[in-house]
């Protein structure tokens, strides 16, 4: 998603998606009139991030075994899509098409 960036870290991809989800796509389409199969994917990274106290902005907590199982599935998922071609950065050419 931010192939320039050396340093790139998943709140940078839910950045870019969320700023900039016109420049992708998702091979499966939704049935959603209010939310786009980008901001479905936008979502579905904001679950594997959502520990806002990581920084030391609260009490710590610790991930359950469960949580961490779960966020692994998501983000096999993520990966599959990405290498399958299912998520893409749309090309200037394909954005004008």
């Amino acid at each position: 998603m931010t192939p320039d960036d050396n340093k790139a870290t998943l709140g940078k991809m839910i950045d870019c998606l969320t700023k900039r989800s016109s420049d992708f796509a998702l091979r499966l389409a939704t049935s959603s009139k209010t939310v786009s199969s980008i901001e479905t994917v936008s979502a579905m990274l904001r679950l594997m991030w959502p520990n806002p106290d990581r920084h030391g902005t609260g009490a710590m907590r610790s991930p359950t075994e469960e949580e961490a199982g779960n966020v692994v599935q998501l983000a096999l998922l993520m990966a599959g899509w990405a290498r399958s071609g299912a998520l893409t950065r749309l090309s200037p050419r394909d954005e004008e098409s």
